[in-house]
């Protein structure tokens, strides 16, 4: 202050903070040592001239002699960089339409400077009455103010939630042209509100000062839960709202890259993510580099820093072309990881995360579906649906679902390995079939995680979902006829074609399972399908064969005089193998001959949720994989 020997001053209006702002393409900078090598743009006679001078020596300084100079000059990208006190960056910004485009940290001040009213030295009654005046001023009041000049406003009242979000992570996340925060997340968040009838401000940080501003309780909850790890000990997490798939992307004019072997090659994903520490978990081999957001890793890859990235396909709609690189990258077929968007809270206050999953539970599927559809365009993207085969699970099956995705590991399936059309082992141990086709299905709509328990046979699958094994998690093709096992759960049937007898095509007229007593019968052991037919036709003669391939071969040997299997699995191998001579006699006449998913019982709301997913599936979708 100029004249400080001759006045007077009057209570703290603001203390004001000053941060160094910087383009969104520039990634890295997290305190004043980084900033050297930059050019920045600061005001002549400014503290920050002799702040840099005193703490950063040898500074590039760009010295503007007014305000408005100075943000002419980050308009034209004079300086990209530049030190200012926030509620005059944000506002000069604001009025330019740049706020989308540059970033600091908010909770990172370089310093604090408190605004004074001032008197003429001695005018003490004055100074009493303007401290009186700032006095009756409400936090309401104060925010309003700061509202209308800058777009924002920290202050807000004790019964407001404080929402940290992720402040560039479109489009569930940002700061508009105005200032304010926006986005699908602020949406949903305000739907939560209106629901609960708890009224909230939002705060945007980088990925890692939220979860500080969690921890140190400047925000109430954070959108976006991180990876257990960072917040065990204090964080709670609300059952999932949302959903993340993130794929792997590279440019365009690179060779594919298969995801199930990253190699030794830099891949980049955002840091304080759970996608970063799935890689770090699941990926070893790769070299990990962490940034603040995807635009970062966008221009990291098309500047050869990163081979790879992974970001959601929601964020690759938009970002590319914003950085003039539009339809320049390669996504994976598949997701490499599926991410159950949870809120979170410190676990000192319980009954807020009991609050956030009712309020997400009462909002309605036709708002949710509304709310997505202003902010994703594309409708492949979203990931609420107004179709039939969208699936709404109970707050029970959502908080299972939160819990066994925080614990990382896959659904264990038990398959048979070979018994094509409906499930097999193929080429580089794929999973493939019908069956496959179904557990892709569920996985993606459902969100997932099952994954075949390579290297067993039929024989090891079976004895692996006994409780004392306990090496399965799931059979998603029991059979639903079967004795079911008590210690297993069983869907609904979901693919059902009927069991058959084959025989020679020079054979006496066969007409059902009746006319094969006496007779020698092929039947793959240990389907369960044998078990039933010894005790209810033991006049049978039995011959176990391995595989339907057996059986088939059997009976065209003359080792067997027919041979008793399903209808897809044995047609299948009659046209690849070229069986000729026999054909399909008969019905076998076995009722309810479906196939379903058994489930361990001690996870019934898995059960449920793979029930409710099986209804969703169209006859459209159950037509293209039969005829597939």
């Amino acid at each position: 202050m100029l004249f400080r020997s001759y006045l007077d001053y009057a209570r703290e209006l603001k203390n004001c903070e000053t941060h160094f702002f910087f383009h969104e393409s520039i990634f890295g900078l997290k305190n004043l040592e980084d900033l050297k090598g930059f050019k920045i743009g600061v005001l002549n006679q400014d503290y920050a001239v002799e702040f840099v001078n005193r703490e950063l020596p040898g500074a590039a300084l760009e010295i503007y002699d007014r305000h408005k100079n100075l943000f002419n000059g980050v308009e034209k990208g004079e300086v990209r960089l530049f030190i200012c006190d926030a509620p005059t960056a944000l506002y000069f910004l604001s009025k330019k339409k740049l706020l989308s485009r540059f970033r600091y940290h908010p909770a990172r001040p370089l310093y604090r400077k408190p605004f004074f009213a001032a008197v003429k030295e001695g005018n003490t009654p004055l100074v009493n009455l303007i401290n009186k005046g700032l006095d009756a001023i409400t936090p309401e009041e104060r925010a309003a103010i700061e509202r209308q000049w800058m777009g924002t406003s920290d202050i807000t009242p004790r019964d407001v939630l404080i929402i940290g979000l992720a402040h560039s992570f479109p489009p569930f996340s940002m700061r508009n042209a105005e200032g304010r925060p926006s986005g699908l997340f602020v949406d949903m968040w305000k739907a939560w509100s209106k629901e609960t009838s708890r009224p909230v401000a939002f705060r945007l940080y980088n990925r890692g000062d939220a979860i500080h501003a969690l921890k140190d309780g400047i925000v109430d909850i954070l959108a976006t839960m991180p990876s257990p790890e960072l917040v065990k000990g204090w964080g709670s997490d609300s059952i999932p709202y949302y959903r993340f798939d993130w794929y792997l992307y590279h440019e365009k004019n690179q060779a594919v890259l298969d995801p199930s072997d990253l190699g030794d090659i830099p891949i980049g994903a955002v840091t304080h993510t759970n996608v970063y520490d799935w890689l770090q978990i699941n990926k070893p081999h790769a070299r990990i580099l962490g940034f603040e957001t995807t635009s970062q890793l966008i221009q990291a890859a098309a500047d050869g820093i990163i081979r790879a990235f992974l970001a959601t396909p929601q964020e690759m709609s938009i970002l590319p072309g914003r950085l003039g690189l539009p339809g320049e990258f390669y996504q994976s077929q598949r997701p490499l990881f599926q991410q159950q968007v949870r809120a979170g809270g410190r676990h000192y206050n319980p009954e807020l995360i009991k609050i956030i999953d009712r309020g997400f539970d009462t909002i309605s599927q036709a708002k949710m579906v509304q709310i997505e559809k202003r902010w994703i365009g594309e409708e492949s993207l979203r990931f609420f649906s107004s179709r039939k085969d969208q699936v709404l699970l109970s707050v029970l099956e959502k908080k299972w679902l939160a819990k066994h995705h925080k614990l990382g590991i896959p659904i264990r399936l038990g398959v048979n390995p070979s018994w094509p059309p409906f499930e097999f082992i193929g080429k580089d141990d794929r999973f493939l079939g019908m069956v496959s086709d179904y557990v892709a299905l569920l996985n993606k709509r459902l969100g997932l995680n099952m994954e075949v328990l390579q290297g067993l046979d039929l024989e090891q699958v079976l004895k692996g979902v006994d409780p004392l094994s306990r090496k399965i998690d799931v059979l998603p093709s029991a059979l639903s006829f079967e004795n079911k096992k008590p210690y297993m759960i069983y869907t609904r049937s979901y693919l059902s074609f009927p069991w058959v007898i084959v025989n020679k095509r020079q054979a006496p007229l066969i007409g059902g399972l009746r006319d094969l007593h006496g007779k020698t019968v092929a039947i793959v052991e240990p389907y369960t399908v044998a078990a039933f037919l010894k005790k209810n036709h033991p006049k049978i003669i039995f011959l176990p064969v391995a595989a339907t391939l057996s059986g088939l071969a059997a009976v065209t040997s003359g080792r067997a005089d027919a041979y008793v299997g399903n209808l897809a699995v044995t047609g299948y191998q009659m046209q690849a193998k070229n069986f000729t001579g026999l054909k399909v006699a008969a019905s076998a006449d076995f009722d309810n001959s479906g196939l379903a998913f058994a489930v361990r019982k001690d996870w019934p709301e898995l059960a449920s949720i793979l029930d409710k997913g099986l209804l969703s599936i169209t006859e459209q979708e159950q037509d293209h994989i039969r005829q597939k």
